[in-house]
């Protein structure tokens, strides 16, 4: 299944390419982004981690006037949380997720506006792990713990909306999505969690030129 993925994503982009270069004016668009983002579900992944960060680089190739494929990779991180267990031996760590994906990413509003509207979905390829748990006293716990999620690639979906503005090479943009995939678990609980539905919330700020 990531092979067939992965194969997907190069075909999508040889498409994109070739459809690009007959679209007048600039053929793309590179986004540089980065900001916050919070847990939204499961219980165990909201109560047990803190406000996280990201980063994000993308290269987008229009398609239509005002549409664009956008081919992207990203990482974001948030650290563990342990306040609601009390007297926890636990301290530390955090969850990092790496992302791969496509969104067709599409403009509202007249094109000569100073604020440009925008909205954008797409699918991809998300990988999660955990590290830097420690647990007083307990080498062994120390090395459970810390291997808890399968780290195998997984799909993952995001949609969202934001605001472009300014004018010449260099626009600026804020933006909000929501983004979810699911994430298995090895059998070592932390809180008897069962839902693995990983859901949360990156709110950006970028600049594309």
């Amino acid at each position: 299944m990531n092979k067939f993925a992965l194969l997907l994503v190069v075909l999508l982009f040889g498409v994109v390419a070739s459809t690009s270069a007959q679209i007048p004016g600039k053929p793309f668009s590179i986004y540089l982004d980065a900001g916050l983002q919070s847990t939204s579900s499961p219980d165990w992944f909201k109560d047990y981690h803190k406000l996280g960060y990201h980063a994000e680089g993308g290269i987008g190739f229009k398609v239509f006037p005002f549409v664009e494929i956008v081919g992207k990779a990203g990482i974001q991180v948030m650290a563990k949380d342990w306040a609601l267990i009390p007297n926890s031996p636990l301290d530390g760590g955090n969850v990092r997720i790496l992302t791969f994906g496509l969104d067709a990413r599409a403009a509202i509003g007249a094109p000569l506006a100073p604020i440009k509207p925008f909205v954008f979905a797409g699918v991809g390829l998300a990988k999660i792990s955990e590290a830097d748990i420690t647990i007083s006293g307990s080498g062994l716990l120390n090395s459970l713990y810390n291997n808890q999620l399968d780290k195998k690639t997984k799909m993952y979906y995001n949609l969202g909306a934001g605001l472009e503005f300014g004018g010449g090479p260099f626009k600026f943009f804020i933006q909000a999505r929501y983004m979810g995939f699911t994430a298995e678990r090895i059998e070592v609980p932390i809180v008897g969690e069962e839902d693995n539905k990983i859901k949360y919330i990156p709110v950006s700020f970028g600049i594309k030129f």
